[in-house]
């Protein structure tokens, strides 16, 4: 009797948690389609080209710059006790911070080597630099199974995207540099 009941109990936690991360993870996707149609009418193709480019880049670059930390995050703080957890985050956290500054002043000057030194390269580098620090902070409140607040952070990421581009984007006619004002969604 009592394995039942664990094992209900198991299912219940398991689907409740599904519902928490579909939740969270499915309005970066509806954003995702939203801002499609906003992006075609107010930017240009070439603008959105390199909006999307250096998205790539951050995409490839994420694990390289955090040492894709959060694997570890995720691996030896989840189960462990408090004590341990803490040490995991503090020190994933650290050398994430190390490595960050690091890549971000490499990833500053090779930008500006390449693209001169402009409001584009320094929010483009902005960007990719702050790919791998959304990532982390997703990751730590798993590892504190803070659920809801992991859950939480693609839906208020979600509408403070919209609400950004609509300013920059729409209203202030911004173009390119009004998404590169955008900040990354988990």
């Amino acid at each position: 009797m009592f394995l039942r009941m664990n094992n209900t109990s198991e299912k219940n936690t398991m689907a409740k948690k599904t519902l928490i991360y579909l939740a969270g993870n499915f309005s970066s996707k509806i954003f995702g389609m939203i801002i499609i149609p906003i992006y075609a009418k107010y930017l240009t193709a070439s603008d959105l080209g390199s909006f999307d480019f250096q998205q790539t880049i951050g995409n490839l670059l994420m694990p390289v710059i955090a040492l894709a930390l959060w694997e570890s995050i995720l691996r030896f703080g989840l189960n462990s006790s408090e004590e341990k957890k803490n040490e995991v985050i503090t020190t994933s956290v650290v050398i994430s911070l190390i490595t960050i500054a690091i890549s971000g002043l490499i990833l500053l000057f090779t930008y500006i080597q390449i693209y001169g030194q402009s409001l584009h390269t320094m929010l483009y580098v902005l960007l990719i630099i702050t790919m791998p620090i959304v990532t982390i902070l997703g990751y730590i409140s798993r590892a504190l199974q803070k659920n809801k607040v992991y859950a939480m952070s693609g839906i208020v990421s979600s509408f403070c995207n919209m609400f950004l581009i609509i300013i920059f984007v729409v209203v202030n006619d911004y173009g390119a540099g009004g998404s590169d004002l955008v900040l990354p969604h988990p």
